[in-house]
């Protein structure tokens, strides 16, 4: 496999971005976009818990988990964003990934806004037959 100079580099992402694909500036908002929507739909579910009828203390240790772990996935993400440097074929590759990544964390964060809107106003869900509460 050849070794990717950085003539060819700068010419792939010419062509790019005469061929209106996505450029890596637009990978990079594209990421700092699903930050913003993610902190916002993680913002409404921890106000939601905190200035509800639920309150922390009453969560159960799995919401807890997974609170937590979005403060983890939150730095990451930011470290994905700052670690993003502009020409260089590493951070391309990269970008990518988490755009994907991050994509999926996207659509779990408006799930645990739901769950969490859910368990505020204490809306029974029906599964298989049998009645759960959420």
């Amino acid at each position: 496999m050849k070794k990717l100079t950085e003539e060819k580099f700068l010419l792939i992402l010419n062509a790019d971005a005469r061929s209106r694909l996505l450029t890596f500036s637009d990978l990079r908002k594209f990421l700092c976009a699903l930050f913003v929507y993610s902190l916002v739909m993680i913002g409404v579910a921890y106000k939601v818990v905190n200035g509800g009828n639920i309150g922390w203390e009453n969560l159960s240790p799995f919401w807890q988990r997974v609170f937590r772990l979005e403060i983890l996935l939150f730095i990451v993400h930011v470290l994905s964003i700052l670690l993003s440097i502009p020409s260089r074929p590493f951070s391309w590759r990269f970008s990518s990934i988490a755009a994907v990544i991050f994509m999926y964390k996207a659509a779990f964060d408006a799930f645990v806004a739901f769950m969490m809107l859910a368990k505020d106003k204490h809306i029974e869900m029906f599964m298989s037959g049998r009645r759960c509460t959420v």
